[in-house]
């Protein structure tokens, strides 16, 4: 009988596996940030965000992390605009696309990779 795994079983056996790996190698192990595996969890703890989806929005230049938070606040707005013309109301907020960014600077691009937070109303095949 086959026992299928959760993600954070998954995770686990990652984390593990990255340590016994260094430790069989003889490396200096990379600390593992306490504060890291804990965001991590409560992504995977929250079924409105979809983790199994990421986008990531590539600009291909060397722009700032502002305002790469600004175009991308900008997109979200008309995500929202499309799906749910009433978003900016307050007692709407629940019904909301969010958008969870960690931008990253590599040579020449400033990227984000995003992470969706989908109300269960709506298809991640539709919002995406």
């Amino acid at each position: 009988m086959s026992k299928t795994k959760t993600i954070k079983e998954t995770l686990e056996e990652y984390y593990n596996n990255i340590a016994e790996d260094l430790f069989k190698s003889k490396k200096q192990p990379r600390r593992i940030d306490p504060n890291q595996v804990q965001v991590t969890n409560s992504y995977l703890d929250n079924a409105n965000i979809k983790t199994n989806v990421q986008i990531v929005a590539n600009t291909y230049q060397n722009i700032s992390f502002k305002s790469l938070t600004r175009i991308l606040s900008l997109l979200n707005a008309q995500v929202n605009q499309k799906l749910f013309r009433y978003f900016r109301k307050e007692k709407f907020r629940h019904l909301r696309i969010k958008f969870h960014c960690h931008h990253e600077r590599v040579e020449n691009n400033t990227h984000s990779n995003i992470l969706l937070e989908i109300p269960p109303k709506y298809d991640v095949a539709e919002v995406v």
